[in-house]
């Protein structure tokens, strides 16, 4: 892994090197918990990229340095028998919300959204449902 790891950020420096506009992104995997309640937000423990300095890794929430256009991507996977509902939430309100149910394998769901944001503007994954995670990630 540290070879990939190490190959990415080589070409995270020549997208830098090469852009007139800042770049901001964040990469995060591996949730604090496996078990969230209704309306509870997820935190994730691992931070793989953090490019502008965006994600608290205390609150789980991503905070806009610079407005334009983003993708906010996020994968959750369920253990056999559990089920998650979660969404990608933009300033309080859902861009995109998804519901994995599963029998007896361990699954992932993902989901994608697109939104024109400000600076300023926090987006985070919040559990919809009480819900049960294997394993999750983040990504803008």
């Amino acid at each position: 892994m540290g070879d990939l790891k190490s190959k990415q950020q080589e070409e995270l420096a020549t997208v830098k090197e090469h852009s007139a506009v800042p770049t901001v992104l964040f990469h995060t995997r591996s949730p604090s918990s496996s078990s969230y309640s209704s309306g509870q937000d997820v935190v994730f423990k691992t931070i793989l990229f953090n490019e502008g300095g965006g994600y608290d890794p205390t609150t789980g929430r991503f905070t806009v340095s610079v407005a334009g256009v983003y993708l906010f991507s996020a994968q959750v996977c369920t253990s056999g028998g559990k089920n998650a509902q979660f969404d990608v939430i933009l300033d309080n309100k859902a861009l995109q919300s998804s519901v994995h149910m599963d029998g007896q394998c361990v699954s992932c769901t993902t989901i994608i959204a697109f939104a024109r944001v400000t600076a300023g503007a926090k987006a985070w994954i919040r559990c919809s449902v009480p819900s049960n995670i294997a394993e999750a990630l983040l990504v803008c």
